[in-house]
């Protein structure tokens, strides 16, 4: 009972924390930042994760790597998050994608941080791709790839890998 009750305190806690970052974003249109209640399941497949996958509490996070929105929730929220319950522990950061089709280069990036995700090394693709403020295309994803010291070929193969594409409209679905 006394985890139960820690584990509630902390739940209690995170919403509140969560309240607050969506309290700073709301100013900012329908797609800002937003506290959600907690879910109870949710099957990760194959989607990336910071953290423990032993966490009992879960952030599920769709993101478009050319949404504002989302870009502000990875280069100004996240670390946040990251330091005060993904690095202690009590949290698990979950991504799926979820680009718009107005954002034409949003699939291609995603494919190209799942690509990077085969070779170890998805969350460095993932805060580059945000760092570029929505300027992306795929001589940047190579770029990007050539930088964190991908085996290239391998990444280029993946990046027509029509699985690759399957997997990102998967997290849409």
């Amino acid at each position: 009972h006394k985890e139960l009750r820690g584990l509630r305190a902390e739940v209690k806690q995170l919403r509140s924390a969560m309240a607050q970052m969506a309290r700073q974003q709301s100013g900012q249109g329908e797609g800002a930042f937003r506290a959600s209640g907690v879910v109870p399941t949710v099957s990760l497949d194959d989607d990336p994760v910071r953290g423990s996958r032993d966490a009992k509490i879960g952030i599920l996070v769709f993101s478009d790597y050319q949404c504002a929105y989302s870009r502000k929730a990875a280069l100004h929220v996240l670390p946040s998050v990251q330091k005060a319950y993904i690095d202690t522990g009590k949290v698990q950061y979950i991504v799926r994608d979820y680009p718009q089709d107005y954002h034409t280069q949003a699939k291609g990036a995603a494919v190209a941080a799942n690509c990077a995700g085969k070779q170890g090394r998805y969350w460095e693709m993932h805060d580059a791709l945000f760092q570029r403020e929505g300027a992306l295309n795929p001589s940047v994803y190579e770029d990007i790839a050539g930088t964190l010291k991908l085996d290239l070929a391998k990444f280029r193969t993946c990046l027509k890998d029509p699985a690759e594409l399957e997997e990102v409209q998967s997290d849409m679905n």
